[in-house]
């Protein structure tokens, strides 16, 4: 498993994005679904600027108030219970780069104008770049700047730290800035799941399918379909290590297994078993955790 080191920032100019209480309940379900799916993907962990934090509540508030949207107390109370929830840290309560001060004395940000490195970068791209070089296995480790509704061009962001006595480090770093990209880039930055075309327990029909087991719709033609669905899938973290996507296909949730090696999983149905034409097993969609399927239902309509 591929672990992800996440730096929120929250945006802070929200009169481009909120005019109306219909844009305030739009930005509001945006903003929950985007920290709900950094928080789900496996391996991740969250990190938000306090001061940063502080004052997109207090705009929000503002900005709510002014459009007339009355859920502006409870979007509030929310972020801070989704940043408890995902045991978010605040870096500002030990920065990295205020650590090293000592070390490196100052740090670059790349002017794609004058094509030099001549910007102070924002203290939030300090802390990414010092997390980055830290980070022992790059491989098994990646940090990710997650600028909600940022504006920036630069995909990476170029940062040098500079010492006289000590190497440069030069770190690109990787953002996102809405919740297509984030999905993106964890498809294409975690280890790439593995479909297990030999499991036939939930083939129905076959010789090793196990009686009452939820079937995999199609049999072993089926499996390609799942096979495509995979990479896609979401899973609580929190919760437990199975994956679950939508099949738009055969209208049905799909439910992955991890196998617990080399990334592998199998997959089926949340439909009755036995039955015809397939029923869809409300028992086992009601497990599915809540926020999983606001995920999955926003990425459709979006």
């Amino acid at each position: 498993m591929r672990r992800f080191h996440i730096y929120i920032k929250f945006p802070i100019d929200l009169e481009r994005h909120i005019a109306s209480p219909q844009e305030g309940r739009e930005f509001t379900l945006m903003l929950q679904i985007i920290l709900d799916r950094a928080d789900c993907e496996h391996g991740v962990k969250l990190y938000f600027e306090e001061s940063n934090k502080q004052d997109f509540l207090n705009c929000l508030e503002t900005i709510l108030d002014l459009v007339c949207y009355t859920g502006a107390y409870e979007m509030k109370e929310a972020i801070q219970y989704l940043l408890f929830e995902a045991n978010a840290k605040n870096w500002e309560d030990g920065p990295l780069h205020e650590q090293n001060e000592e070390k490196w004395p100052y740090y670059k940000e790349f002017n794609p104008h004058s094509r030099n490195f001549e910007e102070s970068p924002a203290p939030v791209l300090k802390e990414i770049t010092e997390k980055t070089v830290a980070i022992i296995d790059p491989v098994s480790e990646r940090c990710l700047f997650l600028d909600i509704l940022g504006s920036t061009s630069r995909n990476p962001i170029p940062v040098i730290r500079v010492s006289k006595d000590i190497k440069t480090d030069l770190i690109n770093i990787s953002v996102v800035t809405n919740f297509k990209e984030l999905e993106i880039y964890f498809e294409t930055q975690r280890i790439k799941r593995i479909y297990n075309h030999n499991d036939n327990r939930h083939i129905e029909g076959h010789a090793r399918y196990i009686p009452g087991k939820s079937p995999l719709i199609g049999g072993n033609i089926g499996k390609i379909n799942a096979e495509s669905l995979l990479q896609s899938a979401i899973g609580d973290q929190h919760k437990h290590r199975y994956l679950i996507n939508f099949d738009p296909a055969n209208s049905a949730y799909i439910r992955y297994e991890d196998e617990g090696f080399q990334c592998q999983y199998h997959g089926y149905h949340l439909v009755q078993p036995g039955v015809r034409p397939h029923t869809r097993d409300t028992i086992a969609e009601n497990e599915i955790p809540l926020r999983i399927i606001s995920i999955l239902e926003y990425r459709m309509k979006n």
